[in-house]
């Protein structure tokens, strides 16, 4: 099986993704299976003269927390937490996913709203001020591939792959894609399932996710990146959107939503229907707190090493031609909801205009290489 050179990925991430400044302190919040991949960056962070600290714990540790802390805490955001979030440049995460999905399913379902509510002020610390530097990734599991049905090796490679692929590449390919957009106004998404949505990205930014951040302040690229990355995505004027949305591919907690159909109207979303799980969606929006279902981003994968969808959305959402949109949270990327996540979900084989001039046709980028 394919053996990723951590200590290389880390030392891109460091120097090419994060550029990090001596003195910089960095927060790695990890799962506890992800520990060596957690250590190389903090190793690499160190050796450029940054401050690392990790925080790792193992699901069964986050279904304990989840489970069994009285009701009233369990809806307040531990407090140092928000401090260690407030005392921190740089924020890797390589815990947003569970290791093993199967169990997110054993999380006592009335306790989701406290967990949003939870939530909400570690988003607040991390993106209302636009003060640190996010980098989300993941480390692909066994237990993963098994809940999503496919090959764990083909899981595995996909991913280290798709990380391994050069900013240079990606930025040249973001930039082509960000100036077909970047004078645009009114942006149309149809497909084959029905999807037929509009809406205007007039005076927001377009913002290529080559993995490179910018630093707060200096308006040079974007606060949060994934790695792998690979898109080009904004934040559409919230009032503005309308129609209908057949959503493909969504995940809630490692649950599978299939063919979910959205209407909006004045930006705000009302849920129709799904071929599988439309009540684990409703629930999901319900415990939410916030701006849960105005569209909060449309992006377009770019990454030439995602050939394949296989369930998890970091990895899915950069597979070339592809669309997502994002319910919730996006003050990171300019836009103004405010929300207790950021829930992306994805169209296959779209068809993209702005402005009327085609972008993304059947699920290949019109004119770039």
């Amino acid at each position: 099986m394919y053996e990723p050179d951590f200590a290389t990925i880390a030392r891109h991430m460091m120097q090419e993704n994060v550029r990090i400044r001596a003195g910089e302190t960095v927060l790695i919040r990890a799962r506890a299976d992800a520990q060596n991949y957690a250590e190389s960056i903090g190793a690499e962070a160190a050796r450029a003269g940054g401050h690392p600290l990790i925080v790792a714990a193992n699901d069964e540790f986050r279904l304990h927390v989840e489970n069994e802390t009285p009701p009233d805490v369990l809806g307040e955001a531990p407090p140092h937490l928000i401090e260690l979030i407030n005392n921190s440049d740089v924020i890797i995460k390589i815990n947003t996913n569970w290791r093993d999905p199967h169990l997110s399913r054993r999380v006592i379902p009335e306790r989701a709203t406290l967990v949003q509510k939870r939530t909400k002020p570690v988003m607040d610390a991390m993106y209302a001020t636009k003060a640190r530097r996010v980098i989300v990734t993941d480390f692909p599991t066994a237990e993963q591939a098994s809940f999503y049905g496919i090959d764990f090796k083909k899981y595995h490679l996909l991913f280290w792959r798709a990380v391994e692929v050069p900013p240079a590449t990606l930025r040249e390919r973001g930039r082509a894609v960000r100036d077909k957009l970047r004078d645009a106004s009114d942006i149309s998404i149809k497909s084959k399932k029905g999807t037929d949505l509009t809406f205007s990205i007039a005076g927001r930014k377009i913002l290529v996710d080559d993995g490179i951040l910018g630093y707060p302040g200096n308006g040079n690229g974007p606060l949060i990146a994934n790695v792998p990355a690979g898109e080009v995505y904004c934040a559409p004027l919230e009032d503005s959107v309308k129609g209908r949305v057949v959503l493909d591919r969504v995940f809630i907690q490692g649950e599978k939503v299939a063919d979910l159909v959205l209407e909006f109207e004045n930006g705000g979303a009302k849920p129709v229907a799904a071929k599988a799980g439309f009540d684990i969606f409703n629930d999901f929006v319900e415990a939410g707190h916030g701006d849960c279902l105005r569209l909060g981003e449309f992006g377009i994968g770019l990454n030439p090493a995602v050939v394949d969808a296989y369930g998890s959305i970091l990895t899915d959402e950069k597979m070339v031609g592809t669309v997502h949109l994002a319910l919730g949270e996006n003050r990171f990327m300019g836009g103004t909801n405010s929300c207790s996540f950021h829930q992306d979900m994805l169209i296959f084989e779209p068809m993209v205009a702005a402005d009327g001039t085609v972008i993304v046709d059947k699920g290949e980028l019109a004119g770039i290489s």
